[in-house]
């Protein structure tokens, strides 16, 4: 299991451990009471001091609470986010001999695209074909695809500690999502976040992709929902 991953009662707590650095005093005091408690009950057969131990124990519940308190519902709610959103969704597969949205061309003409365009901020406008047998770029005034290939521009937050990214297909006339593939990012809590800013450690963000690892996401998405003419020809026996 990856590092920082503590499963239990089937559920998996993403946590470094390092908010124990705010419990550890109250656990110091802890340690001392019982200490003292057993030595006064030992020699002195007397437990007079009882309430000290009580209100020990109840701050080093109290502070493991706090500190955690954020780790334990993250937890819950990416492990229903895991099961039920994360992954790749495929909701409907169009034919399309292109879409907008990628570049290679040499690549993606393996599975019979005959076309992919790109752009960044909308300008300039390319279109990517091949042509006798090598790939041509070409400037254009406008897209001719239906479908667009995208990524979210900003992670969908759900929580100060969960994120959501995606890769999507859509219909670029009606808005139609047509598939999707959902990663979801887990920050750390409060206390290890903290922990991070005094100390200057640097740190990854857990990923839950479901039950896909697809190395390219991108393309992934594309061929599953985007259907070439001349496979569908396949598929249909012609």
């Amino acid at each position: 299991m990856e590092s920082g991953i503590y499963q239990f009662l089937g559920v998996n707590y993403y946590t470094h451990l390092y908010g124990l650095v705010f419990v550890l005093p109250f656990f110091i005091y802890w340690v001392v009471s019982i200490t003292i408690f057993l030595v006064t009950l030992i020699i002195k057969r007397n437990a007079s001091i009882r309430w000290q131990l009580t209100i020990s124990t109840l701050m080093v519940l109290f502070s493991v609470v706090v500190v955690f308190y954020d780790v334990f519902i993250t937890g819950l709610k990416v492990n229903s986010l895991c099961k039920h959103k994360a992954g790749i969704h495929v909701y409907k597969t169009v034919v399309a001999e292109g879409f907008l949205g990628a570049r290679d061309i040499e690549d993606y003409s393996k599975y019979g695209f005959t076309y992919v365009e790109h752009s960044i901020l909308a300008r300039p406008k390319w279109r990517f074909i091949m042509e006798d047998g090598e790939p041509k770029k070409i400037k254009v005034n406008d897209f001719i695809s239906t479908y667009e290939l995208a990524r979210l521009e900003y992670e969908e937050k759900i929580t100060n500690q969960i994120s959501i990214d995606k890769y999507y297909v859509s219909n670029r006339n009606t808005g139609e999502i047509l598939g999707e593939d959902v990663r979801i990012f887990i920050y750390p809590g409060w206390a290890d976040s903290l922990f991070y800013g005094i100390t200057g450690f640097s740190y990854k963000p857990w990923i839950c992709s479901g039950k896909d690892n697809e190395v390219n996401r991108r393309k992934a998405i594309a061929l599953r929902t985007l259907i070439p003419p001349k496979q569908e020809s396949r598929r249909n026996g012609k």
